[in-house]
């Protein structure tokens, strides 16, 4: 279960079962080297070695052909040992591995075989320009390489917990598929915060989807692999028409936390879904979703927020409280 955090956070994780250590993690290039030789016929694509690992056959290598050995082995990239395979994203494979000097837990990604120099290339660039991009809400990039098998893979912090990586939609489901005002908006609100400062150094990551929401064990929300599928289909500028396409699948996304429902026409205000919510809510999720309109900016949008309203209307919701508490109170004399 998930409780209300300040700050940076918008969840805390309730749960008494250790999850992984996490620290922060070196950056290099281009990853550990150049990719080795192609495999011989029986022979591993990376390093098989050490004890037996769990889950992992001597003949079906996750990544590649394994080494021909009766017994389960254990694989590794580099100073990264495989542990067991996550659910997959939505660029390729996730793994959760163990750094063997730091005893610290990192997810490896796992991406299709390039089909040319071309093509890897493009995705050396895409990883060299986002591992650059730093923000408390944006998961970070860490080291990069090439298999043998011409496949891609980086590095990130691990971010879930015993039972794997939780997303936002996770939580969402954890929470009776509503979140109360206050837990929304503060996850809108490091979305906003993540977008512009993208923004601001010219990335870009297109419309944002619930699944590449992140939410760690601290209760932090972090978009994974922020503008890495618009690179890798060569999508790197950006226009205002983007921002506001972006800006509005964070609408969307506040919509679904607030109802439990998708954003999709007809709609219905989402006062009338949720009563803890303000008349400043329907206003906001009004403009953010207007298809000819919607915010301009992630400043806008931020400034735009309940709690950033000066027009006094909490106030008044607080005046009207406190004047029906008092009239109920005379007449019950």
């Amino acid at each position: 279960m998930y409780g209300v955090c300040e700050e940076t956070r918008v969840f805390s994780s309730m749960s008494n079962r250790r999850a992984e250590d996490r620290v922060p993690i070196r950056r290099y290039h281009p990853g550990l080297g150049p990719p080795p030789p192609a495999p011989r016929p029986g022979a591993g694509v990376i390093g098989c070695r050490g004890s037996a690992m769990p889950g992992v056959s001597g003949v079906a290598h996750p990544w590649g052909q394994a080494c021909m050995s009766p017994q389960p082995v254990r694989v590794s990239l580099g100073p990264y040992v495989l542990v067991r395979q996550l659910t997959d994203g939505r660029l390729g494979e996730r793994w959760l591995a163990l750094h063997e000097r730091s005893q610290t837990s990192h997810t490896l990604h796992r991406f299709a075989p390039c089909h040319d120099k071309a093509e890897q290339r493009r995705l050396l660039e895409a990883f060299e320009t986002l591992s650059a991009f730093r923000h408390g809400h944006v998961l970070p990039i860490g080291e990069f390489s090439f298999a043998g098998d011409g496949r891609g893979w980086l590095v990130t912090p691990y971010s879930g917990n015993q039972e794997g990586l939780v997303t936002l939609a996770d939580v969402l489901e954890a929470k009776g598929g509503q979140l109360g005002p206050y837990e929304a908006e503060r996850a809108v609100a490091h979305l906003l915060e993540a977008f512009g400062a993208a923004h601001a150094v010219g990335l870009h990551h297109g419309p944002l989807s619930i699944d590449e929401v992140l939410v760690d064990r601290h209760g932090r929300v972090m978009i994974e692999l922020f503008g890495l599928a618009r690179r890798l289909q060569g999508l790197d500028r950006g226009n205002t028409e983007l921002i506001r396409d972006e800006i509005g699948s964070v609408a969307q996304l506040a919509y679904r936390l607030l109802t439990g429902l998708g954003a999709d026409e007809p709609r219905i205000a989402a006062g009338r879904l949720n009563r803890r919510l303000t008349r400043a809510w329907d206003e906001w999720l009004e403009a953010g979703l207007d298809p000819s309109g919607g915010f301009e900016s992630a400043t806008a949008a931020l400034g735009a927020l309940p709690s950033a309203r000066t027009d006094g209307e909490p106030r008044e919701v607080t005046v009207r409280t406190v004047i029906g508490r008092l009239r109920s109170s005379l007449l019950s004399r």
